[in-house]
């Protein structure tokens, strides 16, 4: 998580005693009220403190909806104007040991000029993945061969030279006979898709995340934002990643714990952050 390129801004929050934190990317602020000061208030409600021992990740996320837009609603009172917000939350309920992640995206709708909250779970509980908060298309390049844009472009590609196709073969069947019409199927169904159930065969890096040490995943974080780090910068647009790399874990034994070296500079000096950095 490079934000030195901003360096007021923090994108990872703990929620301890829950054992649980939170990713935000988009809006960095909500009218007057900083992410910082928006998670410290969410934390302090007195239902989410009684809960603490006993929390479901689901709950959780349902609650953290509600408090985030009721905090748009009191800030920013027109829903056109509310900024786009993605909040990623991870942890462990509290009867499990396994983790699971949730995916927040709170965002005006145009067709129904509503401000809605999605909330997805994105990783179930006892299934491991990679998953991406924010700008990173080129490391979902990395990870899973392909880009989400450059995959919508190219099944839409699919889809006009399928079409293409059949009005070809229209033609030439009404040029024999034209009371014969070629029923045309809905080329968007999965079956027609180039990349089917394996993603094409694109190459793309296989990593068994769920059975990574600590070490591993760690090493495997860093080197993905790395890489889109070092995409930008030798890119001809203009760099919106860069800076230090900031890396957190979170267990179910052990509290959220800063892998990075978390603090402020003075005189040279590093001056602590936070007090497990």
């Amino acid at each position: 998580m490079p934000v030195d390129q901003l360096p007021s801004v923090t994108k990872l929050y703990d929620l301890e005693p829950i054992r649980a934190c939170l990713l935000f990317a988009g809006a960095s602020r909500v009218g007057n009220t900083t992410i910082w000061n928006l998670v410290e208030k969410f934390k302090a409600q007195a239902e989410i403190a009684d809960h603490a021992a006993a929390c479901e990740m689901n709950w959780l996320a349902e609650k953290l909806g509600e408090f985030i837009e009721g905090v748009y609603q009191a800030e920013i009172p027109d829903a056109w104007m509310r900024p786009t917000m993605e909040v990623i939350l991870s942890g462990y309920s509290a009867n499990f040991r396994e983790p699971e992640l949730w995916r927040l995206t709170l965002s005006y709708d145009r067709v129904t000029t509503e401000f809605k909250c999605d909330i997805q779970n994105s990783v179930k509980r006892g299934d491991f993945n990679v998953i991406f908060g924010g700008q990173y298309d080129v490391i979902q390049r990395v990870v899973n061969g392909i880009d989400w844009p450059s995959y919508c472009s190219l099944r839409q590609r699919t889809v006009d030279m399928l079409n293409l196709y059949h009005d070809e073969m229209q033609t030439q069947m009404h040029s024999v006979n034209a009371e014969v019409n070629l029923v045309k199927p809905d080329f968007y169904d999965q079956k027609y898709s180039i990349f089917g159930d394996d993603q094409g065969g694109v190459t793309r890096i296989f990593s068994d995340v769920g059975s990574l040490s600590e070490q591993a995943g760690i090493d495997f974080v860093y080197f993905l934002i790395d890489v889109m780090i070092k995409a930008q910068e030798f890119s001809s647009s203009i760099a919106t990643v860069g800076g230090r790399i900031h890396v957190a874990l979170l267990t179910k034994s052990r509290a959220f714990r800063w892998i990075s070296k978390e603090g402020f500079t003075f005189e040279r000096e590093h001056v602590p952050k936070f007090q497990n950095a």
